[in-house]
């Protein structure tokens, strides 16, 4: 397996691949924790290829505090001094997804993080947000250009939701979105898929060799 890591804002291709070789029937886990070339702010994308089918999973610890610095910029990685989280990777793409039950207060931080994964093709994003009875449009986020093979964070803080809302996205071609939720009192966080709209999912290799 090839397992490449893109930090948001940067080029596909800047760090070089990690290898790994897996017999049949093994599982086999593959720590970047440590990698002097993955910078530590920031959100990262992790695209996994095989020459044969394969299952993966992503595990998340936090063991200290973050260190903000310049390079973080508003993309941040959870507050919590501690925290797991484990979710399956994401072998497909949609043009409709939903975030739900969000509630976020204090200190507490929500992410949706975009990812396009096309090599050739821009998307536009729209971002609507369902509560109190109503459905409205996102401000500022009624035409979000992402470029191809590029990924975006939008911050739910800056939305000013009301509790327990639905957050859509919609964009014009198939991409990929997770949600990472921070709860501040607790000192944990939860990170994983969004939910795609089924009538709308493709599988991802195909929007990567379609090109777009």
């Amino acid at each position: 397996v090839s397992l490449a890591v893109t930090p948001y804002g940067q080029a596909a291709g800047e760090i070089e691949p990690f290898q790994k070789t897996i017999p049949p029937g093994r599982a086999e886990t593959v720590g970047i924790d440590s990698d002097q070339r993955i910078p530590p702010e920031g959100f990262h994308d992790a695209t996994i290829t095989s020459d044969v089918p394969m299952a993966a999973a992503r595990v998340l610890v936090s063991v200290a505090k973050r260190g903000d610095s310049k390079a973080s910029g508003t993309q941040l990685r959870p507050q919590p001094a501690t925290g797991i989280s484990i979710s399956p990777g994401l072998p497909l793409a949609a043009d409709r997804w939903w975030a739900g039950g969000l509630d976020l207060s204090g200190d507490d931080e929500g992410w949706l993080l975009v990812s396009n994964p096309s090599p050739a093709a821009a998307t536009s994003v729209k971002v609507l947000i369902h509560g109190d009875g109503e459905r409205t449009v996102a401000k500022g986020l009624d035409d979000l250009k992402i470029e191809a093979g590029a990924q975006v964070a939008i911050n739910l803080r800056t939305l000013k939701l009301p509790k327990l809302s639905l957050v859509e996205l919609r964009s014009s071609t198939p991409v990929q979105v997770e949600q990472r939720v921070v709860d501040a009192a607790a000192g944990d966080y939860s990170s994983g898929p969004a939910v795609p709209d089924a009538s709308t999912v493709v599988p991802v290799a195909d929007v990567m060799a379609a090109g777009g």
